[in-house]
């Protein structure tokens, strides 16, 4: 039996068709600022590196979001092609933080993605740093007393 040569096209053309359908994959992120899970005492800038070249299309977004407090960064600069910047104006509060960010690649994909850091409260370094001083203090009084007490019993009295 002869097969008919045209009845291999049309599954042919249908893998091929499968194939150019399949959407690139997503760009990866390489480096960030803050990196995800960093506990922060500030944050003052925001850098996200991809693998992947960014285009400056004036729709890309990044913010940091606080429960319902949104703050979205602007002013980004591109420091290299794949690298995107943008300064955080606003003082965050101490807790956990969402940085999200919509990003277009030269090839057309718009890459989006989040990551989770923290924000320390200064009060809790500032009365962590003053109990560590009365520490120190204290272990250090209390060797200077040692050390006195030792040495005046070795010295003879005069009388």
């Amino acid at each position: 039996m002869v097969r008919h040569p045209a009845r291999l096209v049309i599954p042919i053309a249908l893998v091929f068709a499968a194939v150019l359908a399949t959407p690139a994959s997503a760009a990866r992120l390489l480096s960030s600022s803050p990196v995800e899970g960093a506990q922060l005492s500030e944050l003052d800038e925001v850098f996200l590196d991809f693998d992947r070249i960014i285009v400056d299309d004036g729709a890309n977004r990044i913010a940091v979001v606080q429960g319902d407090r949104r703050i979205e960064l602007t002013d980004f600069t591109f420091p290299a092609p794949e690298t995107v910047q943008a300064p955080v104006t606003e003082i965050l509060l101490s807790g956990a933080h969402t940085l999200e960010w919509s990003i277009l690649t030269a090839d057309g994909e718009r890459n989006e993605g989040t990551l989770e850091f923290s924000i320390n409260d200064p009060g809790q370094r500032l009365a962590g740093g003053i109990i560590a001083a009365f520490f120190i203090a204290a272990v250090t009084g209390g060797m200077l007393f040692a050390v006195r007490s030792a040495d005046s019993r070795r010295r003879p009295q005069r009388g």
